[in-house]
This record gives structure tokens, sequence and C-alpha cells, in this order.
């Protein structure tokens, strides 16, 4: 089910922007397994991510700010990795609903709602030090992922979501 080097040419042979975006950088078109992390990019594109369902996506050690490209995205059989950048949010994430594990630390995020909808079968990292809204215990994150998910150092089930 892997799609490697996906051809992403609309109907009309115009390429998309996830494409030219990659090959304007000489970066991987792998979109199943999107592994793009230590490239030093300051964006992605905006545009509709070429899969909805995908294996793992790295984008961490970057400098990204924003990752609305990844809205169309809803599960992960792997790992999301968007460590290290510079996301205040992640509101981009709020059609997810499955992902083995999702490591966010080393950000600067006030606001996680964009996690609502999200399990997680494996582990969790958001920064200690976060202090923004917390989610509502009725959320899929907060009553679905048990307490051991919450990786030490870092954040607990607790300081993320409401009793």
């Amino acid at each position: 089910r892997t799609i490697v080097g996906k051809d992403t040419r609309d109907a009309k042979g115009v390429k998309e922007p996830w494409e030219v975006f990659a090959e304007t950088r000489s970066l991987s078109k792998d979109w199943n397994a999107l592994l793009w992390n230590s490239k030093n990019l300051t964006e992605i594109p905006s545009s509709p991510y070429p899969l909805t369902s995908v294996d793992t996506i790295y984008l961490f050690n970057n400098q990204l700010t924003n990752i609305d490209g990844l809205r169309n995205i809803t599960s992960l059989t792997g790992e999301l990795s968007l460590s290290s950048n510079k996301l205040t949010n992640v509101d981009a994430l709020i059609n997810v609903t499955s992902v083995s594990g999702i490591f966010l630390h080393a950000n600067k995020l006030t606001n996680i709602d964009g996690l609502r909808n999200i399990k997680v079968s494996g582990n969790i990292t958001i920064d200690k030090t976060y202090s923004g809204p917390k989610l509502a215990a009725s959320t899929r994150f907060c009553s679905l992922n048990d307490t051991s998910r919450f990786i030490i150092p870092y954040a607990t089930k607790t300081q993320l979501c409401n009793p």
C-alpha cells in the first residue's frame, strides 16, 4: 500500500504544490512516509497533503510555524513527530483520529485543541511548561489516552486535560 513517488499531477498534467515543493528542495516524495526532519524548513505547502492516511510523518528539527497542509490527514499507522519547531498550535491535526506516537515537545505551543480527536497507541510528548487551555475530559484525546502514554519528563495528562 506504500505509495512512493506518487505522481500528484492534476487532470491537466500540472504538478501539485507538495510535489513542486519537494522537487525544488531535493526532498523525498514518498508521501506515505514523509521524512523531512532536520531540513531547515521554515514552511510546508498549505495545500492539502497528497494522502489522507499515511504511515509516518517526521518533520522534527525544522523551523516550522505552521502545519496547515496536514489538515486533511485522518490517520497515521506510525508516528507523527513535529518536535523542535516553532509551532504555537496544532489546529491542523483536528481531523487526525489515530496515530501510534505523537511528539510535540520543543515547540512554543499555546493551544493544543487540534489534538482533541486523537487516540494514541504509543507515546505522547508535549513540553511540561505548556500552560495553554486544557482539553475537555470528554475529548477523544483525554478519554481514550491512558496516563501511561504521557512520557516523563514531558507534560502529564493532568496538565493537558481537565478532570
